[in-house]
């Protein structure tokens, strides 16, 4: 919503940084991992997000996905971090909003920033 009305009144043009706590960060990251954005606007990023999150949740348990979990666990684990329900829990939010863009990273989005076509998240 916030966003929305943001971007459609052009005040987050004027935006040198946003920031955002818990789901909103999550938000944030579906914002900007998207290959169109800023070009293609939350309104239309929210429906393909609606669309992520009304498929049936099991899907996340499939075996291939659930081998990948373990070992994205076991390699963090190995690396000695502790893993705690947060990764887990992450790994399944992450999966759900932004599937096929789980390997993007700030580095990635560094061409929008540059060319200040959105705010620093």
């Amino acid at each position: 919503g916030v966003m929305k009305a943001l971007y459609e009144s052009g005040i987050l043009d004027c935006a040198t940084y946003i920031a955002g706590l818990s789901g909103s960060t999550w938000y944030m990251s579906t914002l900007y991992s998207h290959p169109d954005f800023p070009e293609k606007g939350p309104k239309e990023i929210n429906q393909e997000l609606m669309n992520s999150v009304s498929h049936n949740p099991l899907l996340l348990l499939t075996p291939q996905k659930v081998k990948r979990y373990i070992e994205a666990l076991w390699n963090k684990k190995s690396s000695g971090q502790p893993v705690t329900f947060t990764d887990i829990f992450g790994m399944l939010i992450g999966e759900t909003l932004i599937h096929d863009r789980m390997d993007t990273t700030l580095s990635n989005m560094k061409e929008k920033i540059n060319n200040a076509q959105c705010a620093l998240p």
